[in-house]
Parts: structure tokens; C-alpha cells; sequence
């Protein structure tokens, strides 16, 4: 897997009309995150982005271009590259409910649903509930 490490290249897919509004809900401006605080994969037409929460769990966000294509292969790697090399246990996506393409790409990876929080954000100017979702192996003792 290749790191991407040019915030220039994450901005330009961030900013794609196409993916602007799952990745920065109203009100959130892409020149305002912190590229610093995560790892992100290429992923070809797009990224896979990981932020550790603990030694073995880290949180899970997808930024593709549209037309891009099948995106579950390229996904079960990097997830399968953080375990392995990064030795991840779990991971955690919140998808905003209305973004049904992320969802399913959480099922086809192996994500289960697992919770949601109504109202969470707002995107297109109206609430909208995020969709929390988890991937984990058996846990270490």
C-alpha cells in the first residue's frame, strides 16, 4: 500500500462535487482539517483514511471519486494491510444514514451496524443521522 502524503492530493478529491458533501457536512470547510492527525492510503481514484484510537483500533474514512472503480477489493486490502502491518484489531466508520454507497461498502468489507446517532449532522441544510459501524477480530486478552 502507498501512503499519500501531499495534502494537495486528498484536497482535490475532498473537493470533487461528487465527494464534498459526505466528507465535509454543512458548515465544514476542507481547508480547516488536520491532515497530520491520520494516515491515508491511495486507493487510485481516492483514499482510505485511518486515525488511531488505541494501540489496536482505529476509525475508518473512504474518500472516492466518482466512477471509480470497485472499490470493496481495494478497501479489503487496506484493511487487511492495517492489520497486518499496524496490527488493528477493530475499526469504527460513521456514515452519515443517507449515504447508502458507504454503507454498503461498510457491509461488503465486513463492517456490522451497530449503532446510529440521530440529527448528527447536517447536510444539503437538513439533519441527517450517522450510521456507526464496526469491524473488529476476536479481541487480545
Amino acid at each position: 500500500m502507498n501512503l499519500i502524503r501531499d495534502p494537495a492530493r486528498l484536497i482535490e478529491v475532498l473537493k470533487h462535487p461528487g465527494v464534498l458533501p459526505w466528507v465535509a457536512p454543512d458548515g465544514c470547510l476542507v481547508e480547516d482539517f488536520d491532515f497530520s492527525s491520520r494516515m491515508y492510503l491511495d486507493l487510485g481514484r481516492g483514499y482510505a483514511s485511518f486515525g488511531k484510537w488505541a494501540p489496536d483500533f482505529w476509525d475508518v474514512h473512504v474518500a472516492m471519486l466518482p466512477k471509480s472503480p470497485p472499490v470493496a477489493p481495494l478497501m479489503r486490502n487496506a484493511l487487511k494491510w492495517m492489520e497486518d502491518v499496524h496490527g488493528a484489531m477493530g475499526f469504527i466508520a460513521n456514515i452519515p444514514a443517507i449515504n447508502f454507497p458507504a454503507r454498503r461498502l461498510a457491509r461488503l468489507c465486513g463492517f456490522d451496524e451497530c449503532g446510529r446517532i440521530p440529527g448528527a449532522v447536517v447536510i444539503g441544510g437538513g439533519r441527517v443521522d450517522i450510521t456507526i459501524y464496526s469491524r473488529r477480530k476476536q479481541w487480545k486478552q
